[in-house]
């Protein structure tokens, strides 16, 4: 989700330097604001037509409320970090399970 939130907080930026409240925003492309300020805050994933309507919007390209390569590779090497840390601790919460079994 790292993704959304880099979109989310760069749509948010532009928002606030564009001078439009989110309800603004949200009427502009018939969402709900609470759509609007999920998608800023990286809660709610952005649909590729909502992105193009948003880019519109602000007068941007799509491409440049997208991270950059490099920032992808950081997100998912932080999270391939964290999945096999939650693996280790699975797999000892298991072995210590097994262990109390065979004290039984």
């Amino acid at each position: 989700m790292e993704i959304y939130f880099h979109i989310g907080r760069k749509l948010k930026e532009l928002r606030e330097k564009l001078g439009y409240k989110q309800l603004e925003v949200a009427d502009k492309i018939n969402m709900t604001r609470s759509s609007v300020a999920n998608i800023e805050q990286g809660r709610q994933k952005i649909q590729i037509d909502v992105l193009y309507e948003l880019a519109y919007l602000y007068d941007v390209d799509p491409k440049d409320l997208l991270p950059d390569l490099s920032m992808i590779t950081k997100y998912q090497e932080v999270d391939d970090k964290v999945k096999i840390q939650n693996d280790k601790t699975k797999m000892l919460n298991l072995i210590n399970k097994l262990r109390e079994g065979e004290g039984k």
